[in-house]
C-alpha cells in the first residue's frame, strides 16, 4: 500500500518527513536524519504545551488537528476536527485546501467532514499545487 509522505508546514518552511527534506519558499534543503528527528521532537513538544495550555485557556481545535495530522496521529486529528465542527470554527473553511491536512485525505472520515461542511469533495488526481495556491491566496 502506498503511504503518502508526511508534510508539516511551519511559517515559510515545509518539512517532508518521507523524503527527509526541508523546503523554504519551495527550495528543497536536504536534511540529515538527526535534524529531522529534532523537528519531530519539537512538534511533539509544541503539542504537549498546547494540551497543557488548553486546560486553562481556549486553544483552537483546528490547530490541534493540524499538529496531530503532522505527527501522523490520525484518530486524534479527526477528534480535534470533530471538536472544531462542534465549536463552529470558521477555520474549517480551509479544510479542503489546507495542505497541512494532507495526511488525512485518504481517510473516509475526511470526506465525511467535507460533506458535513458542504465543501466540494477532492477530485481524484486533483493537483495538490492547485489546493496549495488556493490556500496561499486565502491566507495572505
Amino acid at each position: 500500500m502506498f503511504q503518502r509522505p508526511l508534510r508539516v508546514c511551519f511559517g515559510e518552511f515545509e518539512m517532508d518527513e518521507h523524503a527527509g527534506e526541508l523546503r523554504k519558499e519551495g527550495i528543497k534543503v536536504r536534511l540529515q536524519e538527526q535534524p529531522l528527528q529534532i523537528l519531530q521532537i519539537l512538534l511533539e513538544h509544541i503539542l504537549e504545551e498546547l494540551q497543557e495550555l488548553s486546560k486553562s485557556k481556549y486553544v483552537m481545535a483546528y490547530w490541534m488537528a493540524l499538529i496531530y495530522a503532522g505527527l501522523k496521529q490520525i484518530d486524534n486529528a479527526f477528534q480535534s476536527l470533530e471538536k472544531a465542527y462542534q465549536e463552529k470554527s470558521p477555520t474549517l473553511a480551509f479544510l479542503r485546501i489546507d495542505p497541512r491536512l494532507e495526511p488525512l485525505h485518504a481517510d473516509k472520515r475526511f470526506e465525511d467532514h467535507l460533506n458535513r461542511l458542504r465543501l466540494p469533495a477532492l477530485a481524484p488526481g486533483e493537483p495538490e499545487e492547485i489546493r496549495q495556491k488556493q490556500f496561499r491566496l486565502m491566507t495572505e
